[in-house]
């Protein structure tokens, strides 16, 4: 009888500490990153802050050295850096933690590299205009050949990945998927061609 009358009691203390199955994967999805999060984290923020600072420190290096954009060259490294490494970033961003559904952010992240595929067209339409009204010779730079192979390539992620993704059931296998080869091989060149202009232009 003793036995018995604890039963109730000690099964009435096990209940309350475990949670129910859809509590707990509700609590697990809530943290994963494709489900965005409620608030910027301290390394979203610092992300944020230095897209800021490097927006301010182009801004004033055009204004300051070149004395604005008074020529067409001049556009140049204010829109690549603003396109394709501010605003590329951002939509790197908006995929990863805008606190929307998956379609939504992938519209967004569309949407955001394609104003940043603009802004680099429109800057290396600048130059190629400012040589040609100063009859000087187009791509014989290392900056300009990884520039142009910069932009095909980002071009072919913008433009192509959308249909790629309706063929491929797996969009983890592409080349030009998440990860894959052609993204880190932009980055890569990215990185170079904008360490190689820079440090030209400073010469």
């Amino acid at each position: 009888m003793a036995s018995e009358a604890q039963q109730p009691l000690v099964s009435s203390h096990a209940q309350p500490a475990m949670a129910s199955p859809h509590a707990q994967q509700s609590r697990q999805q809530w943290w994963k990153p494709e489900l965005g999060f409620p608030f910027p984290s301290a390394s979203v923020l610092a992300c944020h802050a230095s897209a800021l600072l490097l927006a301010g420190i182009i801004i004033y290096w055009v204004v300051e050295f070149y004395g604005g954009v008074t020529r067409e060259i001049h556009w140049h490294p204010l829109l690549m850096t603003i396109g394709f490494i501010i605003v590329f970033g951002q939509g790197i961003l908006a995929y990863r933690l805008l606190p929307f559904s998956r379609p939504a952010r992938k519209i967004a992240h569309l949407v955001i590299n394609g104003v940043a595929l603009v802004l680099a067209l429109v800057g290396v339409t600048a130059v190629f205009k400012f040589y040609q009204i100063d009859s000087v010779q187009h791509l014989y730079s290392l900056h300009s050949w990884c520039g142009s192979v910069v932009l095909v390539l980002f071009a072919c992620q913008v433009l192509l990945k959308p249909q790629l993704l309706e063929i491929c059931p797996n969009p983890e296998t592409l080349v030009l998927g998440r990860g894959g080869g052609v993204p880190r091989l932009t980055s890569s060149i990215r990185l170079s061609t904008f360490t190689v202009g820079t440090r030209g232009a400073a010469q």
